[in-house]
């Protein structure tokens, strides 16, 4: 007799299940992304208008105006010499956020948006192993499988911005604000 989970399979696993779906993306790009983050139009643009078949955001963990023990959750990046992807580290200790400092002395961090090529991304996911402590099958590790066999495979874009983020009741107050003040000005019919 099969357990009921507690909780999903992770997004790797939903991301595999769509994809199984829609076979006819094939050979295409597709974006992935938190639905539980506000991203701004011009970062989606900028997947969307790529040439590189995979692509992801990466945030100036500075610009993010959470609370410190929320920043130190996001995943850091790593980036080859030629400034693609080479590795997602998560949940990291000061120590080690003190020595993964890029050489302008600041950390980048992933807020889970990304461009995949339907093909190299649907090959990966069923080797995404369940994380010991989560019990998920977690996107960043399906990042990580492909950019470490394939240096340069993933191209990053750099974005200094915070991004409102929805993922607890108490951020309900703090995302009413920023959508006040952004849309201020607009009249909706």
């Amino acid at each position: 007799m099969q357990m009921e989970r507690q909780n999903q399979f992770g997004t790797a696993d939903a991301l595999l299940r769509v994809l199984y779906l829609r076979k006819d993306w094939e050979g295409e790009k597709f974006t992935v992304r938190n639905s539980d983050n506000l991203y701004y139009q011009h970062v989606l643009e900028v997947l969307l208008k790529t040439e590189y078949k995979n692509a992801m955001i990466e945030y100036d963990r500075s610009a993010l105006e959470f609370e410190e023990e929320r920043i130190k959750r996001f995943a850091i990046i790593l980036k080859n010499e030629n400034g693609s992807l080479a590795k997602l580290i998560e949940k990291t200790s000061k120590k080690e956020i003190d020595q993964l400092k890029n050489q302008s002395g600041k950390i980048d961090v992933s807020m889970n948006i990304f461009a995949f090529s339907y093909s190299q991304i649907v090959s990966v996911l069923p080797e995404v192993p369940l994380h010991p402590v989560r019990d998920e099958n977690e996107i960043l590790i399906a990042v990580n499988i492909p950019v470490e066999k394939y240096p340069g495979l993933m191209k990053t874009y750099y974005v200094s911005e915070h991004v409102p983020d929805l993922t607890k009741k108490e951020d309900i107050i703090p995302i009413q604000k920023s959508l006040d003040s952004i849309y201020k000005n607009t009249i909706f019919d």
